[in-house]
């Protein structure tokens, strides 16, 4: 079952522009691989990170970018996590992690995750499951919404408040105002964009393993790792 290939177009960074919902405008490709959007993003950050890492095959690193970006309540970094432990890349295979994390990452019950988590379920031994859920308890401590989601929200809190108080010129992309769009920082409206992009690269289906995305290319210019804001 090949979740990490299906999740390939969730981590890119501007993937949708081409889907029916229409929910971003190819303008706002340039505002995501800004360095100082990223800055207040580390969401987005860290999971282009992961992604580069991936396509060179540094697993152990594209796993450590995907796990702090699983900090800032990223369900598709959660949910790449997942199939990392599930086939062992990176990490030995553990389907009772790979378990725990997938129930995370579809934490708000969305359809295709929800049908991951329960193909995984599906092939665990009664040992496993048990180990699976005392697994959980610490993930959901660290990475669930109720912690998660905050520390996102106070960065975007702070982005857009230094946004409108400075007017600076790095919130113009070429000559648009796409840094001050709602749904990029009010945090409502960010999760809901977040939930979409995720169901629409993730179509749901019976059989959670037939799931196919077009192939993609990640944005190849991303700002410099530094410290975690």
């Amino acid at each position: 079952m090949r979740l990490r290939i299906a999740l390939l177009a969730v981590l890119l960074p501007f993937p949708f522009a081409t889907t029916a919902s229409d929910q971003v405008h190819w303008r706002e490709r340039d505002v995501m691989a800004d360095e100082a959007y990223l800055r207040y993003h580390p969401d987005q950050r860290y999971r282009n990170l992961g992604l580069e890492a991936y396509a060179q095959q540094d697993y152990a690193t594209a796993l450590s970018h995907f796990t702090e970006a699983a900090r800032y309540a990223d369900k598709a970094s959660q949910a790449f996590i997942a199939g990392m432990y599930w086939e062992g890349l990176g990490v030995p295979s553990d389907p009772a992690m790979a378990y725990a994390w997938i129930d995370l990452a579809s934490e708000r019950r969305t359809p295709p995750l929800l049908a991951y988590r329960e193909h995984y379920w599906s092939r665990l031994d009664a040992s496993q499951r048990e180990r699976a859920s005392t697994i959980g308890l610490d993930l959901y401590a660290e990475y669930g919404d109720d912690v998660a989601q905050h520390r996102l929200e106070r960065l975007l809190a702070k982005g857009q408040s230094r946004a409108a108080a400075t007017r600076s010129p790095y919130l113009y992309v070429n000559g648009h105002l796409e840094w001050y769009q709602s749904k990029f920082w009010r945090p409502r409206q960010y999760w809901a964009l977040q939930e979409t992009l995720i169901r629409d690269a993730l179509p749901h289906a019976d059989d959670p393993g037939q799931v196919r995305v077009r192939p993609l290319e990640p944005i190849r210019d991303r700002p410099a790792d530094g410290d975690r804001p």
